[in-house]
Formats: C-alpha cells, sequence, structure tokens
C-alpha cells in the first residue's frame, strides 16, 4: 500500500473554549481534519493513516503547533474515523492550548483562618481584672481572619524569594471588590510554579517560561476602644496597656492604691506621660500601639486591580 494524497479537508479554531476569565485560566481547543488516499485497500491504512505523508502534505504528530501565528494550541490527539471506503480514511488532529497567559485576568479565591488572642480589657477598653484588683491574664478568645490568595502570571519568580512575606500593608490595598487600609493585610506567604508556551522562531521550537504567582493575603480585622473613645480597627497592630510594676516609678510620684492595683506599687500614665492618680477612671490608661509586623508599600507588587 502506499499513500496516493493528502489532504488538509477542514478545519476550525476555537471550536470550544474552556475557563472563565478572573476565575480560570482559558483554554481554547480547535480542531483539523485530513483527508488520506491510499492506492490500495488494506488492513493496516487505519493505522498508517495516522502518520501518512504523500510528500508535500503530512498528516501532523502530536505536539505539532496549529499554526505560526497560534503557537500556543498544540496537537494532543490524533485518532481515525470510521473509514469512508478501503482506502479512503478521514484523520481527526486535536490543538488546545493556553491563551497568552500574560493576558489572563487574576484569580482571586476567598476563605477564613480562625486565630486565638489574648484580650485584656473589654469593649470599652478597661483592663479585666480579678475581685482585688489584679490585671488578669491568659484569657483569649477566637478571632477571624479573612484569607484571600491572589493568582497571577508573571514573567520571573523572583519575587517568591524575596523578603516579602510577613509584612504588612503601609499603603491602601485593593483587590477586587475590596480595599484595605494601611496595616490591616500580612502577606502570608508566596508560591509559584513554572509553566511554559511554546514559541516558533522559522523551524525552531523555544520554551518561554511564566509563573503562576500566588499570593496568600490575610485581612485582619482587630477592633478595641482606646482611652475609653470610638471603636478602632487597629488590624495587624498590637495593643498594650502602659501600667503594671514593668514600668519604673516615677522619683517622688505616689504608688498606686493596692487594694484596687494589686498588692504593690503601679506606675500608670496618661496620654501626655502624666501619673493617673488614684482617683482617675480605668479609661484613662495609657494604650499603646505596636507594630507587630513590618509595614511596608504593597505599590511595588501591584496588587490592586
Amino acid at each position: 500500500m502506499a499513500v496516493v494524497k493528502v489532504t488538509e479537508s477542514w478545519k476550525q479554531l476555537g471550536s470550544k473554549v474552556d475557563g472563565i476569565p478572573g476565575i480560570t485560566p482559558i483554554y481554547v481547543n480547535a480542531t483539523k481534519v485530513f483527508s488520506v488516499k491510499f492506492d490500495v485497500a488494506a488492513e493496516g491504512n487505519s493505522l498508517a493513516a495516522l502518520t501518512a505523508n504523500d510528500g508535500t502534505t503530512q498528516v501532523p504528530g502530536n505536539g505539532a503547533f496549529y499554526s505560526s501565528g497560534y503557537n500556543y494550541l498544540i496537537l494532543r490527539n490524533v485518532h481515525v474515523l470510521e473509514p469512508v471506503g478501503p482506502t479512503l480514511f478521514r484523520v481527526v488532529c486535536e490543538y488546545s492550548g493556553l491563551v497568552n497567559p500574560f493576558s489572563q485576568q487574576p484569580v482571586l479565591r476567598y476563605a477564613g483562618m480562625r486565630h486565638a488572642e489574648e484580650v485584656g480589657h473589654d469593649a470599652t477598653g478597661k483592663p479585666y481584672r480579678n475581685t482585688i484588683g489584679q490585671r488578669l491574664t491568659g484569657h483569649t478568645r477566637d478571632f477571624y481572619d479573612v484569607i484571600f490568595t491572589l493568582t497571577r502570571n508573571e514573567a520571573t519568580d523572583t519575587i517568591v524569594g524575596g523578603a516579602w512575606r510577613g509584612v504588612v500593608n503601609s499603603d491602601t490595598v485593593m483587590c477586587g471588590d475590596y480595599t484595605w487600609a494601611p496595616k490591616k493585610v500580612k502577606i502570608e506567604d508566596i508560591s509559584a510554579t513554572r509553566e511554559y508556551t511554546p514559541v516558533t522562531s522559522g523551524t525552531l521550537t523555544f520554551q518561554s517560561w511564566f509563573y503562576p504567582v500566588t499570593y496568600t493575603l490575610a485581612v485582619r480585622t482587630h477592633v478595641v476602644t482606646i482611652n475609653g473613645g470610638s471603636a478602632t480597627d487597629i488590624g495587624w497592630q498590637y495593643l498594650e496597656a502602659n501600667h503594671g510594676s514593668q514600668y519604673c516609678a516615677v522619683s517622688g510620684g505616689p504608688t498606686r492604691d493596692t487594694v484596687k492595683y494589686g498588692l504593690g506599687p503601679d506606675v500608670l500614665l496618661k496620654q501626655d506621660g502624666t501619673l493617673v492618680m488614684p482617683t482617675d477612671p480605668d479609661s484613662s490608661l495609657y494604650w499603646l500601639l505596636f507594630d507587630d509586623f513590618f509595614p511596608t508599600a504593597f505599590a511595588p507588587l501591584g496588587l490592586s486591580f
């Protein structure tokens, strides 16, 4: 048996599209059909049609490109349909590929994470105390962080090995329909996988690498009342009352009431640095804010979209 003629008889680009922009990557499927004519009927014609070549046209093999203009479409499957006749066969070539990865919208996913945190004050900002006035420690409650994972395609993975893990935003961050003020968002982790899309130049084939980079962002809502004022969301900051024997007594100043504030001297300072007197209410305590994590501008990452 010999191949008489191979003809590309039908093709369709974009015969199927899978994926949703911004949700899952976009994959395009395309199809080509080749007609293969043999000179005589033979048992092996069906198998030979898969790789038929008449010297001018050849049925492509797996891994071939759809065309030079669509080098992201790669031949994934070649199969023969029911024969038209003993010497005429139809060969179907099915292509698929990822559309230009850098044209894809980021993928934003939402989740939650519970964490326990020690709470030393009530909703009005007053510290918890026992019956003799000593501060209570070790009291915890559950808080819930919102977790966002943002995945987008990038040209390099250098950011993965950088110093961006464990930092909080010092500028405003916007993702999807959400906007967060400074010190509310922490980068928990950054991860990436390496993938490639084929690129052709003449008869040569190159591998063009790209990296789906995933940013795991934790948003902390930590609402407190400072000095009896209005509720404030301090995010990833830490709140500590300026009180207790860990602070040095002011020379010549009075000591605290040992019945209300414990069994030893206690020095309490107001926000202006003056001593809190025994007759002052608890709401006059000076609450200190500390950064638990290093705040830095997220602008270089371009996470806002």
